[in-house]
Order: structure tokens, then sequence, then C-alpha cells
């Protein structure tokens, strides 16, 4: 059995356009290709393979076995490989996020501090208005809150405990 085309190439196709040459030489091809079939279905000439064929291999099961394993073991170390790499991703990300938690504590704590210095020069200010009192006045006075405190004591019950200088060794 013989095909000829029956579509000829398009007039404006110039010998050095390779893409357009390429596309009508596929055209024609599959009309052909087409054809073809419809003409075996008709003459009834199976040209397809049986479900239960099985081709002679060229090359052994044992060969084959290898050429599987190899495969495998690639598909195995790019997965492996994938793996690491989401988890350094997914390790960076946690980082940042961490480091946004700290950043975000931070400024809440800053905040809360300028709140709270706020509150209190408010505060100071209120009661010295509310007493009619001036800054002088209050550092002034003793036990005031710019007064030092009492240097604190170890006082336990029964007195303080008595230790022996530290030449005591040398001594007895």
């Amino acid at each position: 059995m013989a095909l000829t085309s029956t579509r000829s190439l398009p007039a404006d196709l110039k010998a050095d356009d390779d893409p357009k040459r390429e596309e009508a030489f596929i055209q024609q091809t599959l009309l052909s290709v087409t054809q073809g079939l419809q003409l075996l279905e008709a003459a009834g000439v199976p040209y397809r393979r049986p479900a239960d064929y099985y081709a002679e291999m060229f090359k052994s099961d044992v060969h084959m076995n290898d050429v599987r394993q190899a495969m495998e073991a690639t598909k195995a170390r790019v997965e492996a490989q994938t793996h690491r790499r989401a988890m350094k991703d997914q390790k960076k990300y946690g980082k940042e996020v961490q480091a946004e938690v700290l950043r975000q504590r931070a400024k809440y704590k800053r905040d809360m501090q300028s709140k709270l210095d706020d509150w209190r020069k408010k505060r100071k200010g209120n009661i010295r208005d509310a007493l009619g009192e001036d800054e002088t006045e209050e550092t002034d006075k003793k036990g005031g809150r710019g007064a030092r405190p009492a240097p604190h004591r170890n006082i336990r019950p029964g007195g303080a405990k008595k230790r022996p200088g530290k030449n005591a060794r040398r001594r007895s």
C-alpha cells in the first residue's frame, strides 16, 4: 500500500524558513497517517498489537533489575535532597519567625516601659500639684523618694554569728 499526500505545500513557503517547513511536513504526515489507518480498517488488516503480546527483550532480566534499582536509588537520592532542602528552608523560616517574635517582645517591652514612665511622670506631677509641693521640698525630706535606703543587716535570732578572724589559724 502506498499513500501520497493530497495536500501540497503552501506557495509562500521559503526554503530557509525551517519552522514553517517543519509545520507543513507535520501536517502532511498526520493527514497521510489518518488516511492510511482508515484504509487499513476498511481492508480488515490488523494494525494494532494484541493485549497479550509480549515482545522478546534484548536485555536480560538481571540487567533490567539493575537498571530498575539504579532508577530507584536515583529517585531516593533526589527525594532525600528535596527533603533536606525543605527542612533547611523550614529551619530558616522558623528562625525568621523566632526573630520576629523576639523583636515583637522587645517592642512590647519598650512600649510598656515608655507607658510606665509616662504614667509615673503624670502621677508624680499630679501628686505634687495636688499637694502644692516643689521638687526641692521632696528631696530634702527624710525618707522621701530620693532618700538613700538604710543598709540591710543580717539579723538573726540570738544576734549576729561570731566568726574567728582571718589570722585565727596561724595563732593556734
